[in-house]
């Protein structure tokens, strides 16, 4: 799932896609609780887009932070502070050394692991970069 070059709103698809598509390719097998949360997604994504065209962040900002799969499915910070603590302490590898995340608190990227440490930044949920990223949940 190529997520990058695209902002929060078009990766939350992307989210959805993946576990109708891939994870769950079957629907029988897709558990309820991500039933729901692409149904509400599914329901919910014109009325957003439409509010992030006319409207400022701090309309837009807790609607998506709300939602349920990107409640699922995004790490919080903190997770993906954990994980790559966990990755390094392990393995010796860095994990997003040239990138970040988007988490599932809107506007907080996580990422460019390398020897200065880990960044912990602000990016706006309209932002599209290259370098700005989505990932899986770990309780996937």
């Amino acid at each position: 799932m190529a997520s990058t070059n695209k902002n929060y709103l078009q990766q939350t698809n992307q989210l959805a896609n993946y576990l109708r598509t891939k994870m769950f390719s079957d629907s029988d097998t897709l558990p309820i609780i991500y039933q729901r949360a692409i149904c509400e997604w599914d329901s919910l994504r014109p009325i957003i887009e439409k509010i992030i065209k006319n409207e400022d962040e701090k309309i837009y900002e807790p609607i998506l932070k709300s939602l349920k799969i990107n409640q699922l499915c995004r790490p919080s910070p903190f997770a993906v502070v954990y994980d790559l603590a966990i990755i390094f302490k392990n393995n010796k590898g860095r994990s997003f050394q040239s990138s970040n995340i988007m988490t599932n608190v809107v506007g907080v990227s996580v990422g460019y692991f390398d020897a200065e440490g880990i960044l912990i930044d602000q990016v706006s949920a309209e932002d599209t970069d290259e370098e700005i990223g989505c990932t899986f949940n770990r309780k996937l």
